[in-house]
């Protein structure tokens, strides 16, 4: 394969753990130290993984960004007015600071999957440029990704931006295949990185942040403290490459050289033995296996049909024997009908249409001199026993 062809790499390295565990810290740290790798692997000095383009995406900042915003700043006020008596603290201050920071974090998950989508958008288009101009090296990036992704969820949105990628760019290769110059889209891998800090650190933490947009009420760190989900590759296959960073006394001395020797093992990994593939096709059936489903899906909506007309037909008998002929020739005519249909989707909605039809057959073949009286009583009981059989206790 052409050199220019070869797939770069996309690192991407998600930070796991409670407010005030020390993440952003350590995630600072592992920027720093992956900047410092590039310089040193341009002298040839590095001992670590080298990237050739590093990405920082700190939600706190995004979330800053949105308090910046104009139409945020509109909404802001709504929570907050002069007259308001709470104004001066308690606990319906605290309430309208959560809702109000809740907003703000919901919008900065969304803006931050839309940072990263570009990012992967923009390493495909910037390959597809410098392909035109000779072979190209291999190139790495790294992204970090600083927030809480206390719920697993959280997680699988940053799979899906991946994921949806990879489609749509096989997608594209797809479409290409016949051209020399094909690019192949980058090979991107997740890893974790989980804070595991005691919620009382986390707390503790926290309350330094008082009077900045970085606290959090210390009843929404409590909540998330019992709803989190570490890292666990038993329940999704994509958090396989994990590293757990346990009982922090000193966030800075945490960085230690064993802890990025095990963040380039799992980066490694997680592209070249563990990258994110496309969704899985939704299986497609034969022409025999759609026949054979269309065969079984309409002796199932025939064999219900049967039910309904044999309770009904059972009722009806109960009520008046004199009926039983005519109830069991209505029976006989409608599964006759019933048999003749060849797909189950052209059965009409529903099952009221059975009463109606089960109802003009039986009326049909009563007697000619039937009083008009006991044919709108016979319509009536009917009636009644069809919702019997629909709602049975």
């Amino acid at each position: 394969m052409d050199a220019r062809n070869a797939s770069d790499e996309v690192s991407i390295l998600i930070l796991v753990g409670l407010p005030g565990s020390g993440k952003s810290t350590i995630a600072s740290s592992i920027v720093q130290h992956y900047l410092e790798q590039q310089k040193d692997h341009l002298s040839a000095t590095s001992t670590y993984l080298s990237f050739d383009d590093i990405s920082y995406i700190e939600y706190d900042a995004v979330a800053s960004d949105i308090y910046n915003d104009e139409n945020w700043k509109h909404l802001n006020a709504s929570f907050e007015t002069p007259n308001d008596p709470t104004s001066e603290g308690g606990a319906d201050l605290d309430s309208k600071i959560s809702s109000r920071n809740l907003i703000a974090w919901r919008k900065s998950r969304h803006e931050a999957l839309k940072l990263l989508r570009n990012k992967l958008d923009e390493k495909s288009e910037q390959k597809g440029l410098q392909s035109q101009y000779g072979p190209q090296k291999h190139k790495r990036t790294l992204v970090v990704m600083d927030d809480n992704f206390h719920l697993r969820s959280m997680r699988r949105d940053v799979y899906k931006v991946c994921q949806d990628f990879i489609r749509a760019s096989s997608l594209d290769q797809i479409s290409h295949d016949m051209c020399q110059d094909r690019i192949e889209a980058p090979r991107i891998g997740l890893a974790f990185l989980y804070v595991d800090t005691k919620l009382e650190s986390c707390l503790l933490n926290n309350d330094k942040r008082s009077g900045t947009s970085r606290f959090v009420p210390e009843g929404i760190i409590r909540n998330m403290n019992q709803t989190i989900e570490a890292p666990d590759e038993s329940k999704a296959k994509f958090e396989l490459c994990t590293v757990v960073v346990s009982d922090l006394n000193d966030n800075k001395a945490s960085c230690s050289n064993e802890l990025y020797t095990e963040l380039d093992r799992i980066i490694s990994l997680s592209t070249t033995k563990f990258p994110v593939s496309p969704p899985q096709p939704l299986n497609v059936m034969s022409p025999e296996q759609l026949d054979e489903e269309r065969l079984v899906t309409l002796k199932s909506r025939i064999h219900k049909i049967d039910l309904i007309l044999r309770a009904l037909v059972g009722a009806t008998c109960r009520h008046d024997k004199k009926l039983a002929r005519g109830a069991n020739e209505a029976r006989k005519t409608l599964l006759m009908e019933c048999k003749n249909i060849k797909e189950a989707s052209d059965f009409e909605e529903g099952n009221a249409w059975i009463l109606k039809k089960f109802i003009a057959c039986v009326v049909q073949n009563l007697d000619n001199d039937l009083d008009a009286e006991r044919a709108i009583k016979i319509r009536l009981v009917l009636n009644d026993i069809f919702f019997i059989s629909e709602n049975p206790k």
